[in-house]
């Protein structure tokens, strides 16, 4: 791949990344029979924060990902108990 190939597909890592884990929360959504477009509109929310409102990065959308699978987490464990 020459130069211009790379400094093309680093334009479109970041869509990539925002699309994969909009489809993994939807389909973890679906699996557990809660809203999937729920869960994959707060992952599109919290990456395109993470990436361009707040130009945290890669590590940005990683930690508000595994933030929200947390808050998702406790969420569920919350409302089990109720």
């Amino acid at each position: 791949m020459g130069r211009m190939g790379r400094e093309r597909m680093f334009y479109y890592w970041p869509i990539l990344v925002v699309a994969a884990f909009a489809v993994f929360f939807y389909r973890a959504a679906e699996h557990e029979g809660a809203w999937g477009v729920l869960w994959g509109g707060l992952s599109v929310v919290i990456s395109v924060a993470a990436l361009w409102w707040l130009d945290w990065g890669f590590w940005g959308v990683i930690a508000g990902q595994a933030a929200l699978y947390v808050a998702i987490g406790l969420y569920r464990a919350i409302k089990e108990e109720l």
